[in-house]
């Protein structure tokens, strides 16, 4: 009988597969020839990041690229194994949110000191000049994927350094 699904490794014989033991029938499926895969073979990836952070500044909306962005402040806090003091470490990213709707939504309601849940993906944005020829890594939203949700509005901003 068949094994398992082609794309998961073949369609007849025991290629990572093995059928449910057991044929007394009537308790959880058994004898009804169901199989359970032995390894699970992957060939995709997945690029999704989640931060939780302060709005830096205040969005900036692009007309031409229909998008927003700003800056979102992440604390870490590490541990310093010469001191034995724990310290935070800072780090701002540059957050991209793409489409009107998105966009618009992010205007309104973002601002400088609110504390913002980011759900996104990685993407690569080309600087364009010749002065700086590389290019930046940016935290995408965008539908259908993509979240912004915005958690708390009375942060209070402490002193932060500029992006």
């Amino acid at each position: 009988g068949r094994v398992g699904p082609s794309f998961l490794g073949g369609a007849r014989g025991s290629r990572g597969y093995s059928s449910v033991a057991g044929g007394r029938g009537g308790d959880g499926g058994e004898g009804l020839g169901l199989v359970a895969p032995r390894r699970f073979l992957w060939s995709g990836s997945v690029c999704k990041v989640i931060l939780v952070g302060i709005c830096v500044n205040d969005p900036e909306y692009d007309q031409g690229h229909n998008s927003a962005s700003f800056y979102l402040s992440t604390t870490e806090w590490t541990f310093d194994d010469n001191t034995g003091d724990i310290r935070p470490l800072q780090q701002f990213h540059t957050i991209l949110c793409v489409g009107s709707k998105l966009a618009k939504y992010t205007m309104e309601t973002v601002s400088t000191g609110v504390q913002i849940y980011i759900s996104g993906t990685l993407r690569r944005l080309e600087k364009g000049t010749e002065a700086d020829p590389g290019f930046d890594m940016v935290v995408c939203v965008a539908a259908p994927s993509g979240e912004i949700t915005i958690i708390n509005t009375e942060v209070p901003l402490r002193d932060q350094p500029d992006p």
